[in-house]
């Protein structure tokens, strides 16, 4: 466990790192790509802070479609539900507030790139 929160740990000085490089340098970077970067890092943290809380695994509400190791059920101790796996997203899929986020990072990027070929 102490091993995960040290390679955790460096992982956020490297985004912290690569953050404040493009901070510094976005005249030169697209507000779009600003926005998305910005959306990454933010639900990978979300999703990251409720495993940390969680025993290093993400609470689900339906795990019958999640049966691995990187998942538990939503039980009545887990700690910060609202960032758990708990919002339906079609028919199989359950997601979470930081996946949400990352999904509309992929779509900021999506647009940003295919807006360079329309020009």
């Amino acid at each position: 466990m102490a091993r995960v929160m040290v390679s955790r740990l460096w992982r956020y000085l490297a985004v912290v790192l690569m953050y404040g490089i493009m901070m510094l340098s976005r005249e030169f970077i697209s507000p779009i790509l600003v926005h998305a970067i910005t959306l990454q890092i933010v639900g990978g943290i979300l999703n990251d802070v409720a495993v940390f809380y969680n025993g290093e695994l993400m609470p689900v509400v339906n795990l019958i479609n999640y049966a691995d190791d990187r998942h538990q059920p939503l039980r009545a101790d887990t700690r910060l539900k609202i960032l758990c796996d708990v919002i339906p997203f079609g028919d199989f899929t359950i997601v979470s507030i930081g996946d949400l986020l990352m999904l509309c990072s992929a779509f900021l990027h999506s647009y940003y790139y295919m807006s360079l070929f329309i020009k």
